[in-house]
């Protein structure tokens, strides 16, 4: 059995493979409040599959880029229910369970939004899972980096609604074709995927010591120093 949880965004998803290779699923209908969330799913999930934790045969968790709070709420919930246990963790970049969900087939890049004014971007490659490619930019180079890529008709670019909003108001009419990312049962599907694929799987005190992408490495762009 595969344990699956990404709460990087508004919506938190939960998956639960079984053995015979069917899914349990939930997601949060409530965005933000990703506490709640998880600590109702992996009760019911537990109770409707009838398994103890230590049955798992994996779990992954999303470690970033994306929510401080919703990032840190997953991380400590998978770890806790693997605590001193033998199940190996696979951690997932969290932008590449929308880029799966859009398709594999062709190149894609992935917004997200950051803090005010800036988005994460992530490039993936056709028929690839991770990014080549992943750096926080501000809106406005952002949109001069997609006025640059629109010349190729193979880019698939995948956004959320608020970054959407904004590349919408920074490029006016000169804005791209930008796709909304995928429902959620698309994304829990993507999700699931991930977690069965190839990949460093740690174990022991290299779980303990895994922290969110946003305490291990910068995730916003430092201010500009100002001039006297």
């Amino acid at each position: 059995m595969i344990l699956a949880v990404d709460t990087s965004d508004r919506v938190g998803l939960v998956s639960l493979e079984l053995p015979g290779g069917d899914c349990l699923v939930r997601w949060s209908d409530r965005p933000r409040e990703h506490l709640e969330f998880l600590h109702r799913s992996l009760g019911e999930l537990a109770d409707e599959a009838d398994i103890s934790w230590t049955d798992l045969s994996r779990a992954a968790v999303t470690l970033g880029p994306g929510s401080f709070t919703g990032l840190r709420v997953g991380l400590a919930a998978v770890k806790g229910l693997l605590f001193g246990g033998s199940v190996r963790l696979l951690p997932l970049p969290s932008l590449a369970v929308p880029a799966l969900a859009a398709g594999a087939e062709r190149p894609r890049l992935v917004l997200r939004r950051a803090r005010l004014g800036e988005a994460w971007a992530g490039y993936f490659e056709a028929k690839e899972h991770l990014p080549s490619r992943e750096r926080i930019l501000p809106m406005t180079e952002l949109a001069d980096w997609l006025i640059e890529l629109e010349s190729r008709e193979d880019l698939r670019l995948v956004a959320g609604e608020t970054v959407m909003d904004e590349l919408a108001d920074a490029l006016g009419s000169a804005a791209p074709r930008i796709e909304a990312e995928a429902d959620p049962k698309s994304q829990l599907k993507a999700l699931a995927e991930l977690a069965r694929g190839n990949g460093a799987l740690l174990e022991g005190a290299d779980i303990d010591a895994l922290l969110p992408r946003y305490l291990a490495e910068p995730s916003v762009t430092p201010p500009k120093e100002r001039r006297p």
